[in-house]
């Protein structure tokens, strides 16, 4: 049984697969519910999401996109007409930066990273880096 030190709860897992072999399941029974049920998670978080979903059909286009909370924001509304937006969704730039860090672990099991960024310039520029992972493809979450 092979544990991923990425996994952030991996002494619980520890825990739970040795009381899963307790109680006479198979080697792993355990990792693939957890893994079963944190990909169910995921769909459903991005289900629920307008943001998500917005930004799943804006980067279907492309491979990376850099810019401002604000720009995202604009381009994300020429997704979406606004007789489809919700009353959950952004309205501000803040507002859209919450939803993303939200969506972000859902995101990155579409192979869709998403970085905040801090110029180092005087003004120091908050961005927002949009990018399609393809060499994490296929590759499980834990």
């Amino acid at each position: 049984m092979l544990f991923r030190s990425a996994c952030r709860a991996w002494p619980t897992s520890l825990w739970a697969e040795a009381g899963s072999r307790a109680e006479g399941n198979p080697p792993g029974a355990f990792l693939e519910a957890y893994d079963a049920n944190r990909e169910q998670a995921d769909e459903i978080s991005l289900e629920s999401s307008p943001v998500a979903l917005a930004l799943l059909t804006f980067m279907s286009s492309r491979t990376a996109w850099t810019g401002t909370a604000e720009a995202l924001l604009t381009s994300l509304e020429d997704q979406v007409e606004s007789s489809r937006r919700r009353k959950s969704w952004p309205y501000t730039a803040r507002g859209l930066s919450g939803a993303l860090r939200r969506v972000a672990p859902g995101l990155r099991s579409q192979d869709i990273v998403v970085k905040f960024l801090r110029e180092t310039d005087r003004v120091r520029t908050r961005n927002i880096s949009v990018a399609k992972n393809p060499a994490a493809a296929g590759t499980p979450r834990r």
